[in-house]
């Protein structure tokens, strides 16, 4: 389990409680799922700077078109993936998802 929330996107909907252009910056990461060949798969993302809650969702429906994403952590944010040159490893992981590539 981990805390997560608020929904990002829902049914290609920005939540309408964003506000575009807000101050509220964090580095932010969630998950969505969008569809590709009549499969649904599952995407896991982290902003490389700050964002606010609106284009963090805005990232989420129209670049990577996510019909549903959800917001998983964010002042927290941090990733350990060496072949993506993401090496943070400051104070402790509250989460770890983890993903064998094929």
């Amino acid at each position: 389990a981990t805390q997560s929330g608020p929904l990002l996107v829902y049914s290609g909907v920005i939540n309408r409680n964003f506000s575009r252009g807000s101050d509220n910056r964090f580095v932010r990461n969630g998950v969505g799922i969008f569809r590709e060949n009549d499969t649904d798969l599952v995407i896991f993302a982290i902003s490389n700077r700050p964002v606010n809650f609106y284009d963090f969702a805005h990232f989420f429906r129209d670049f990577l078109h996510c019909s549903d994403a959800l917001y998983l952590d964010g002042h927290i944010s941090a990733m350990f993936l060496p072949s993506l040159q993401r090496n943070r490893r400051r104070g402790s992981f509250g989460t770890i998802i983890y993903s064998r590539q094929p």
